[in-house]
């Protein structure tokens, strides 16, 4: 039996970035993060919100996951806010690589952080992105959760960051 592929799904287009500048509001909201990570929010440039949702694409192909809330908030909710991971190629623009994604949910009447979601171009996966902007991570959000479905490598990830434990605020949010 011969099953017809999908090219399209293996297709990836890195989006190009317009503008790596980041408002004020947000640099004051959220500190400034590690070299080569750009926050995003309601606030930012469109073609940055618009770059985040094209990896949230991604992420939703990839893992086969298919839910509304993630990512499309990055358009206007206060809550939301997205890390894109920029690189600059050799003609001089900016592609996004990588980015993440955080809600902040009520959850027995505290608000707690959830990371929603992490996805990097394969080529750029394994390289240790993810674990130089874990400690801004941590010190800007706190005890966060890390929202599953966990890739094997998020999982290893994680249980080198934090142990064999319930990752984050797991415990007290539920």
């Amino acid at each position: 039996m011969n099953k017809e592929l999908k090219l399209d799904h293996w297709d990836i287009k890195i989006p190009e970035i317009n503008s790596v500048e980041c408002p004020a509001e947000i640099l004051e909201k959220y500190g400034t993060p590690p070299d080569h990570i750009l926050p995003v929010c309601s606030i930012s440039d469109t073609n940055q919100k618009e770059a985040v949702l094209h990896l949230f694409s991604y992420f939703e192909k990839e893992y086969r996951y298919d839910f509304d809330q993630n990512g499309q908030g990055i358009e206007n909710d206060p809550n939301a806010v997205a890390f894109l991971w920029i690189e600059k190629n050799d003609s001089g623009k900016y592609f996004a690589v990588g980015a993440c994604y955080f809600y902040i949910k009520t959850v027995k009447d505290d608000d707690v952080w959830f990371l929603m979601w992490t996805w990097f171009h394969p080529y750029e996966r394994r390289k240790g992105h993810l674990e130089q902007a874990w400690k801004y991570f941590r010190t800007t959000f706190g005890d966060f959760y890390v929202e599953p479905p966990y890739s094997n490598a998020l999982r290893s990830f994680l249980i080198k960051q934090e142990g064999n434990a319930n990752w984050g605020y797991l415990k007290k949010a539920f």
